[in-house]
């Protein structure tokens, strides 16, 4: 399982969307547009069943998350939710 995939499990399990990704890595310390993290998520999860090795050499639009956004990622969760949630607590919903 390489980290788009492991990307893709999180943000199906937390309901996350590009722009969560985006936003939990910038808490984490890296910074990624949109649109990037929008292509880190492509492609992604379709694979799973095919093994670690696999690769989606299919879909040009796939790009391979470092393992540093990775990191950043899993350390800016917890912050990304904590601003969701505050921002929800003010009636923004």
């Amino acid at each position: 399982m390489d980290n788009n995939q492991r990307l893709k499990a999180i943000c199906t399990a937390l309901r996350f969307g590009r722009s969560d990704v985006s936003a939990a890595c910038k808490h984490g310390g890296y910074e990624i547009s949109i649109s990037n993290a929008a292509l880190w998520l492509k492609g992604a999860g379709k694979e799973l069943h095919n093994g670690p090795d696999y690769t989606p050499t299919g879909n040009t639009e796939y790009k391979a998350m470092p393992d540093i956004a990775f990191d950043a990622f899993c350390l800016g969760i917890r912050y990304h939710l904590e601003a969701l949630e505050e921002w929800d607590n003010r009636g923004n919903r």
